[in-house]
This record gives C-alpha cells, sequence and structure tokens, in this order.
C-alpha cells in the first residue's frame, strides 16, 4: 500500500514536470518577437467550498456537504499557473485535499431510512490538469479558445456505511487516474472591468470518464483580478471497490495575479 501510494504520488510530480517542460518550450512557438506575440503569465490561488457526493457500488451514495468538509479538513492546496499570448495558452491546475469526515445520526431527525444510515469517509487525493489552448477567437474583450490535455486524480480512499449500527460497506482503495480531457473555455468581457470566465470538458482514460463545468463572473483589478464561480467536477470508475463515482461541486472564490 505505501509502495502503491508513493508510486501514484510520484506520478502526480511527473504530471507537474510535465506541465514545467511544456512552460518553458512554449515560447518556442512564438514565430515572431512583435508584441503581438509577447507572452503573459499569471498565478491563482482559490478556495473552493464544494460539498462531495460518493456513489458507493451496493448504490448508496455518500454526501459530504460544505460545512462538514470545512471542518474535517486536514490540508488543501489550490491553485493554476497559466501563460499566453494571443493564440497559444498554457495552463496548470492543482489540487490537494485531505479530509475525514464522521456523519453521525442526528437526534432531532425525523427517524426513517435515511436517518438509519451513518457514514465515515476518509479521503486524500491530488488533482492535476496541465493544458494547452488555441484561441478560436480574440477580440473586443473576449477570448474564446479549445484546449485538450490530461487531468490526473489520485485517489485514497475509504468509505464505511452502518445501518443502525450494523456495518453494510466497508471499502478502501488508493489508484490514479489518468484521463485525456478535450474542451472550450472563454473569458467574455462585459466591459473593460467586469467580464464572465467559463469552461467545459469531457474526457476518459483510465477512468470510465469525467467532465467538468465552470462559470460565475470577475473582476479586473489591473495587476490582478478576482472571479466568483460555480465549479462541478465528475467522474465515473470502474471496479473500484469504495465508489463508483465522484463528484465535487460548489463555488469558487479565485485570486489572480498577473506578471
Amino acid at each position: 500500500m505505501v509502495n502503491q501510494r508513493f508510486h501514484n504520488f510520484k506520478l502526480a510530480v511527473t504530471s507537474l514536470v510535465s506541465a514545467a517542460v511544456l512552460f518553458s518550450a512554449a515560447p518556442l512557438m512564438a514565430e515572431d518577437s512583435s508584441s503581438d506575440s509577447d507572452w503573459k503569465y499569471s498565478a491563482s490561488i482559490y478556495m473552493w467550498g464544494p460539498s462531495i457526493n460518493i456513489d458507493t457500488p451496493p448504490g448508496r451514495e455518500v454526501e459530504i456537504p460544505f460545512y462538514q468538509i470545512l471542518n474535517d479538513l486536514k490540508m488543501t492546496f489550490m491553485a493554476d499557473i497559466s501563460m499566453s499570448n494571443d493564440e497559444w495558452s498554457f495552463m496548470t491546475d492543482v489540487i490537494y485535499m485531505k479530509l475525514r469526515q464522521d456523519n453521525i445520526h442526528d437526534p432531532k431527525t425525523p427517524r426513517g431510512e435515511i436517518a438509519d444510515f451513518s457514514s465515515s469517509v476518509q479521503m486524500k487525493s491530488w488533482i492535476v490538469s496541465p493544458t494547452a489552448g488555441y484561441a478560436i477567437y480574440n477580440q473586443d474583450n473576449t477570448r474564446v479558445e479549445v484546449f485538450g490535455g490530461l487531468r490526473y486524480l489520485w485517489l485514497d480512499l475509504g468509505v464505511q456505511i452502518d445501518s443502525r449500527g450494523t456495518p453494510i460497506f466497508d471499502e478502501s482503495a488508493s489508484e490514479g487516474f489518468w484521463d485525456g480531457i478535450f474542451g472550450f473555455r472563454t473569458r467574455i468581457g462585459i466591459n473593460d472591468k467586469w467580464f464572465v470566465p467559463a469552461s467545459v470538458d469531457v474526457g476518459g482514460g483510465q477512468s470510465k470518464n469525467t467532465w467538468q463545468f465552470l462559470t460565475g463572473v470577475g473582476y479586473d483589478w489591473g495587476k490582478f483580478n478576482t472571479s466568483l464561480t460555480y465549479r462541478y467536477l465528475s467522474w465515473k470508475f470502474n471496479d473500484v471497490p469504495a465508489t463508483e463515482k465522484l463528484i465535487i461541486k460548489g463555488p469558487l472564490i479565485n485570486f489572480n495575479i498577473k506578471f
């Protein structure tokens, strides 16, 4: 188990190194040195307030609302880096989460089928997404890109479900999943300051499938910008003992600096 975790962690590090290589090589794609081909760089740290839904193989759903994640979160890191010119863009998004959640029956909740179940979840995950994009429209303060890349998920997950004190499900898994992804992303300028960011992608590979959607509103302060968005990220799996489906969804506040 330790060797497997170390192996999966090395895969995550490898994806970061690959992204760094792409970033260092990207300026070679600019064929001229005019201002139109100048590369612009930015980095973001963001706070995602998601709920997490886990569908287990017996067909029961475990939901961890954000307030419980906030209480039980042991460690997290969320950031992205990007570079772009008039045509090309390169971005790497990195998320790490470590949490433990125990869902104890609330005696104030009316007795019933749902209230009769309690669950416990232990979860650690890396989500690393290096992508490259090409602008199919870039004028009038609006940019639309088609992009492709990879999404790597390392998931160390344990799920236990009890029914009135009797264990009915107890599984764990530690696996890594590489998926190719393809999608569109845009930044639509409302005026010189306000903008609408949006992104959608789909893919698959070692997972059955994965897809993501994000949209919201942002404000450009000059050297930095902030945005408030809603992000939905999903995977379906084959032959993973602890889960058949994982969904992470919720509001996100992003702080981006340009340099």
